[in-house]
């Protein structure tokens, strides 16, 4: 189990995990079950968690340090991550009507990915902290 400074709670099972964020008490928890379209990959420099929504992929690059769960995004709005990511693969921007921020769409290759991660292009989103560690927790 870990939480952040926003009394978001994060727990991770073998097959999946729960979210919940304490600051919306609308907020009901439920469990993410990892299949064809919630994909846990382990990589050199951590773990990667790949969602699919009904057209894309979204990548969250996970790490520990220590006691920490570290999220990190590739954020192609900033822009030395934008040039450096359009020097690795190309970029399609997305823009649609009735949303204030452009998509931005990449597919890169294997080694293209390498870089991208080599290149330091997933940018820090926040940081768990562990505050609980369950019996079958390996």
């Amino acid at each position: 189990m870990y939480t952040d400074g926003d009394k978001d709670t994060l727990i991770v099972r073998a097959d999946g995990f729960y979210m919940q964020s304490m600051s919306d008490s609308k907020t009901e928890r439920e469990f993410n079950l990892l299949s064809d379209s919630l994909v846990l990959r382990k990589g050199k420099k951590g773990y990667f968690l790949n969602m699919r929504d009904e057209i894309h992929w979204h990548v969250i690059h996970t790490r520990m340090d220590g006691k920490n769960l570290i999220i990190a995004m590739v954020d192609p709005e900033k822009p030395e991550t934008n040039s450096k990511l359009a020097n690795i693969t190309s970029v399609q921007v997305i823009s649609e009507e009735n949303s204030s921020k452009p998509d931005y769409l990449i597919d890169p290759s294997v080694e293209e990915f390498e870089e991208m991660i080599n290149a330091e292009l997933f940018t820090k989103l926040g940081t768990f902290i562990r505050i609980k560690v369950f019996p079958d927790d390996k």
